[in-house]
């Protein structure tokens, strides 16, 4: 399977109660980020606000790079992809809460078996092994994938991104 990725040039945002497309480039620059990583609303309540770090996970591949700066954003409304006519319909995202963070490392097509406690020092605390990986991971790519069923999900793999907060 090809690596999953969002070739719109637009974003979906929740703004003053309306869903608005807005250019992506455009509102990167107004962030002062260089891209963005979007997040379960499930998932982005429990980002600590303390925390220096942040052990991200995606399926089989992430786009991230080291060095470049991302704005992390809830997920109010999933989207999905469908791997047969590569098309992805946008999920909707709140950018009234953005985190600041910039990558420092990216690992790609791991292997649950290549995960080690290193990698998920700084996870959320609903992933903390490899089960729990396991489960969000389906749970978040199964519905965003439904062409592929739940071990297909698990053979790929993930990718690792590491995060260190610029503002939270």
């Amino acid at each position: 399977m090809p690596p999953r990725s969002n070739n719109s040039d637009k974003i979906l945002v929740l703004e003053n109660e309306q869903e608005v497309f807005k250019d992506k480039v455009q509102t990167r620059a107004d962030l002062g980020v260089d891209g963005f990583i979007r997040i379960r609303e499930n998932e982005f309540v429990n980002i600590d606000k303390g925390a220096i770090f942040l052990a991200h996970f995606n399926l089989q591949h992430t786009s991230h790079e080291v060095g470049k700066v991302y704005g992390l954003v809830k997920i109010l409304r999933n989207g999905h992809y469908s791997g047969v006519d590569s098309v992805e319909v946008l999920p909707l995202l709140d950018l009234s809460q953005v985190y600041i963070a910039e990558g420092v490392e990216v690992q790609n097509h791991l292997s649950y078996e290549d995960l080690t406690n290193e990698h998920f020092k700084h996870s959320l605390p609903n992933i903390k092994n490899v089960d729990n990986l396991k489960d969000v991971i389906c749970d978040r790519y199964c519905e965003s994938m439904p062409n592929l069923n739940k071990e297909e999900i698990v053979k790929l793999g993930v990718g690792f991104t590491l995060l260190k907060f610029k503002s939270i």
